[in-house]
C-alpha cells in the first residue's frame, strides 16, 4: 500500500507531496492538478507494464493514460530539466525516479531515465505487480464494445469505462474477489449479480443482461429501463471496485459526477 507520492517538475507542481491512506479523497479547485495525481501513479503503472520503468524510461501514453508530449509533462517554472516521483510504501520501501527532459524533443511522448534509486521489494507491490484501475473524469458509452487485448489480457475496464461490456462478458460469473463487499440481496457472489444488486442501489430495480455477438466479436449491456448518463457513468466505477483483489489500486476522477446526492452517498457506502 502507498504512503506517500512526492511529485518534483511534474505538470502542476514544482515540488508536491501527498499523502495516502486505504481511502484518500482529492479535492479543489478546478485545474489544481488532481488529475496529476492519479496521472503519475498511472504512468510509473504502465512504464512499468511494458518493461521500460526500470532501465529506459516513462511511457507518456499508454493503455491507461495519455498526457501528451514531454513538455506537457513537465513543470512550467522548473528550474531543472527533470520529472521526478518519489513513492514511499507501508512497509517503509521506497522507490525514486528521475526522467530527463530534453528541450530539444519537447513533443516526444517519452522520458528517458535519469537517476533511479528503488528497493527491491517496491516492484512487488500492488502498484506494480498487481490490479490498476485508472477511470478517467470522461466516459465512454459501456452499452457495448468489440473484444480487446487490454480487457481479455491485462483485466482492464478502460481508461473510460470503454471494455466494461466485455469485461462483464467474461468475469461475470466469477465470484467477488472480496466477499465483505457482497450486497447482502444479491443473487450470488458472482460478479454480475453483485454489479446488478449494486446498481440496485443507485437505480430501484435496475436490471443488466449481457448479451454476446461472438460471431461479430461484440458484447452488449442491456437494461431494464432506460438510463440516464449517471447511471453509465458509475456502472465501470461499481465494476471495477468489486472485482479488484485485496491491494487492488483504484483511481477514480469525478466519481460522483451525473449522481444525485443520495446515490453519491449509497457509492459511498460499498
Amino acid at each position: 500500500m502507498i504512503s506517500s507520492l512526492r511529485l518534483l517538475n511534474f505538470k502542476a507542481f514544482e515540488n508536491q507531496l501527498v499523502e495516502f491512506k486505504s481511502l484518500t479523497l482529492l479535492s479543489g479547485y478546478n485545474s489544481t492538478g488532481k488529475s496529476s495525481v492519479l496521472q503519475a501513479l498511472s504512468l510509473l503503472h504502465q512504464s512499468h507494464q511494458q518493461s521500460l520503468l526500470q532501465n529506459t524510461g516513462l511511457l507518456l501514453n499508454g493503455n491507461l493514460v495519455n498526457i501528451g508530449t514531454a513538455n506537457d509533462a513537465l513543470y512550467e517554472n522548473a528550474k531543472e530539466d527533470y520529472v521526478g516521483f518519489e513513492l514511499i510504501l507501508k512497509n517503509e520501501t521506497k522507490g525514486i525516479w528521475h526522467f530527463n527532459y530534453n528541450s530539444l524533443e519537447r513533443e516526444a511522448n517519452f522520458l528517458e531515465s535519469g537517476f533511479n534509486s528503488v528497493d527491491a521489494d517496491v516492484y512487488q507491490s500492488s502498484i506494480f505487480n498487481g490490479q490498476l484501475y485508472h477511470l478517467q473524469s470522461e466516459r465512454a458509452k459501456v452499452a457495448s464494445g468489440i473484444l480487446n487485448y487490454q480487457r481479455r489480457e491485462l483485466r482492464q475496464i478502460g481508461a473510460l469505462g470503454e471494455y466494461t461490456a466485455h469485461f462483464l462478458y467474461t468475469y461475470g460469473g466469477q465470484p467477488i474477489p472480496i466477499a465483505e463487499l457482497a450486497h447482502p440481496e444479491a443473487k450470488s457472489i458472482n460478479l454480475i449479480d453483485q454489479v446488478e444488486a449494486w446498481m440496485g442501489e443507485i437505480s430501484s430495480g435496475l436490471r443488466i443482461q449481457v448479451n454476446a455477438h461472438l460471431d461479430m466479436d461484440l458484447v452488449n449491456l442491456k437494461f431494464s429501463d432506460h438510463v440516464g448518463y449517471g447511471i453509465t457513468y458509475v456502472l465501470p466505477i461499481i465494476v471495477a471496485i468489486l472485482a479488484s483483489n485485496p491491494g487492488a489500486l483504484i483511481l477514480i476522477e469525478h466519481p460522483e459526477t451525473g449522481l444525485h446526492p443520495q446515490a453519491q452517498t449509497k457509492l459511498g457506502k460499498l
